[in-house]
């Protein structure tokens, strides 16, 4: 309610109540008085409430968002480990043997200043 509103329903009510004069003027001010501030209170309180659950929001999308990450990380490491076992099996079937890493396949460069040349 706006404060006339407040106001026109304070000054009906206490006239009612058989307030009148300065009595009433006091009377009604302390009341709309009363009724703005509780309104803002409940005003603030919503805020508050919507603040917490925009950032319940957020963290959950945020949860969400790293479960996502880490699924895709699983899929991504066991189709690497899939092709490696593949590989390595192709390998073994042509009769190939292990694979060689490649420090073990690269030709030996020679160092210089090297004493055994």
């Amino acid at each position: 309610m706006s404060e006339l509103d407040l106001n026109t329903k304070y000054l009906d009510l206490g006239a009612r109540l058989g307030r009148s004069g300065d009595d009433l003027a006091a009377w009604v001010e302390d009341k709309v008085r009363q009724d703005m501030e509780r309104n803002d209170r409940q005003i603030e309180r919503e805020r508050k409430r919507e603040e917490i659950e925009l950032q319940k929001q957020r963290e959950r999308e945020e949860r969400e968002r790293q479960r996502q990450l880490e699924l895709e990380l699983k899929r991504l490491e066991l189709e690497t480990e899939t092709k490696r076992i593949e590989l390595s099996s192709k390998d073994h079937a042509d009769g190939a043997g292990p694979r060689q890493s490649y420090a073990t396949q690269r030709p030996k460069i020679p160092l210089l200043n090297d004493p055994s040349q």
